[in-house]
């Protein structure tokens, strides 16, 4: 899915994110609930979600934490296209 006009400095809808946590990297394109699709490349996820919660407005550069099911994750934001 590709957004018009969106933000390349910080995270809005339809910004693509990569993600570190760890040693490992994650991309994942930030969207509406209404245009998430399961099956996609790069995953979708859904701005109300708690990682695109805490998503929206970050930067590159930027750390933060999300706690999900009891279990807390270390997150940097690296990229966003």
């Amino acid at each position: 899915v590709v957004i018009e006009g969106h933000s390349r400095t910080q995270v809005d809808l339809g910004a693509v994110v990569t993600l570190k946590s760890g040693s490992e990297e994650l991309r994942v394109q930030v969207l509406a609930p209404v245009e998430v699709e399961v099956a996609s490349e790069p995953p979708h996820i859904s701005d109300a979600s708690p990682l695109g919660q805490a998503l929206l407005g970050r930067k590159v550069g930027d750390t933060f934490k999300l706690t999900t099911g009891g279990r807390t994750t270390d997150y940097e934001v690296t990229r966003i296209d």
